[in-house]
Order: C-alpha cells, then structure tokens, then sequence
C-alpha cells in the first residue's frame, strides 16, 4: 500500500507560572468603569468621525460653487475643535479608569 502522510503537531508550550494575586485585587475595571471609560469613548469617536465627514458634505451641498468648499473648511476646523473640548470635558485624564484628577 501507499505510504501515508503524519502531520506531526507540536505541543503548546507551557506558559510560566504566574504570581498569584491576593484575594479581591483585581486589574479588570468594573462593568460601569469599562463601558465608560472604553465603550463611550469608541461610540464618541464613531460618531465625532460621521459629523466630520457629513456635516462638511451636507453643507457643500447645499452651498454650490467655492463658497460651500470654504464653508466646509471652515466647519471641520470648528468640529474638530469642538470635539476635542468635548472629548477632554468628557475624559479629563489620559490614566486608567476610575481615575479622575
């Protein structure tokens, strides 16, 4: 008969022992902290990146010829600004959750 092929896998290796952490220390942020602090922020960016790209068509649209080109010029710088006073009111600090200085 035909030779068969093995595929011969290595086994994973094992990883170090970790240090065991004392009971009630935990690095995971609550529910709370982390839909603050992660979900809110994507939802922020998500939406701050549909005004700056809606907005300035929107009013390129209704404003034909150069007029509308500044005016969308104009209303990113104001958005983009905007949107940072508002991201740092939101979010003061760069730390980790629940962080507030």
């Amino acid at each position: 008969m035909a030779d068969k092929r093995r595929i011969e896998l290595n086994p994973r290796p094992t990883a170090p022992p970790t240090e065991e952490r004392p009971e009630g220390e935990d690095d995971d942020p609550s529910w709370k902290e982390w839909f603050r602090h992660d979900f809110l922020r994507y939802c922020f960016f998500a939406l701050s990146l549909a005004a700056l790209v809606f907005i300035p068509l929107e009013i390129s649209r209704d404003i034909r010829g150069n007029g509308g080109l500044i005016f969308a010029v104009i209303a990113v710088v104001v958005l983009i600004f905007l949107e940072f006073l508002i991201y740092r009111m939101l979010w003061p600090t760069e730390g980790e959750p629940g962080e507030d200085s």
